[in-house]
């Protein structure tokens, strides 16, 4: 054990600073190994029960268009426009939708290619073909209000979105829930293990002596079972040949 000397300006204090040592570490994990263990075997399987629970598949569809205007800091300002209400309701009474304005807005995304002058307008539906009616919609709806609000500005569409014969869902089942609840059950049960550690003021080794009498041992006596002890006292005496043994 080492020391630390810490002044306060009057008196010199001096601190015990406990030592690191790795195999103290694996000492106290082997000791409560279960802790981990039913840790672990919890989280995963909650993991693995949110991993295969039932969720919605979602399907995407964008349309590509290109924003004319005279001024370019108009830009951002005409791009969040698409999303505005005026434009969600044209598009909602033109696909006869029951879902509100603001659920429909929510389903719209407006962004840029790679920083170009190239919009994309993409739609987010649980139907793959309502996505497509809905970007396209969202499009016709958008150049007819730009127009309107927005005299100088025209939009040009490059690209109709376009329904695919075997479409992908856009979040397709994953594990990485499974795998990273397994890696928090054994960080949470490790943690757990030296909380308890800290809390139990039992001694058991050397260290632990030597660490609360903060004195050296001098020796340790060797633990011996009751069998061992036992076999010793009942031992019978060698005998050689040639010599012969008188009871008692």
């Amino acid at each position: 054990m080492e020391e630390n000397l810490i002044s306060n300006g009057r008196n010199t204090v001096e601190t015990p600073i406990r030592e690191i040592n790795v195999k103290e570490w694996f000492d106290v994990i082997q000791r409560r190994w279960w802790i981990a263990v039913i840790c672990t075997l919890i989280f995963a399987v909650l993991g693995g029960l949110y991993s295969t629970r039932t969720e919605t598949p979602l399907y995407s569809a964008s349309s590509r268009i290109v924003i004319k205007t005279e001024s370019s800091e108009l830009l951002g300002t005409l791009k969040a426009f698409a999303r505005e209400p005026i434009v969600m309701g044209q598009v909602r009474n033109s696909l006869q939708l029951t879902r509100s304005v603001g659920f429909l807005r929510s389903q719209i995304s407006i962004s840029s290619v790679d920083g170009s002058l190239i919009t994309l307008v993409t739609a987010v539906d649980a139907d793959p073909d309502l996505a497509v009616q809905i970007a396209n919609a969202t499009v016709k709806a958008y150049s007819e209000q730009l127009t309107d609000v927005f005299p100088g500005a025209t939009v040009r569409v490059l690209t109709e979105a376009e329904p695919d014969e075997h479409p992908s869902p856009i979040n397709p089942p994953s594990n990485r829930a499974f795998y990273i609840s397994i890696f928090a059950g054994i960080a949470i049960g490790i943690g757990i293990i030296f909380l308890v550690d800290s809390l139990d003021d039992s001694v058991r080794t050397r260290r632990d002596i030597e660490r609360h009498l903060d004195t050296a041992l001098l020796g340790q006596v060797t633990r011996f079972k009751r069998k061992e002890l036992t076999g010793r006292g009942t031992r019978k005496p060698v005998q050689k040949r040639g010599e012969t043994t008188i009871g008692k």
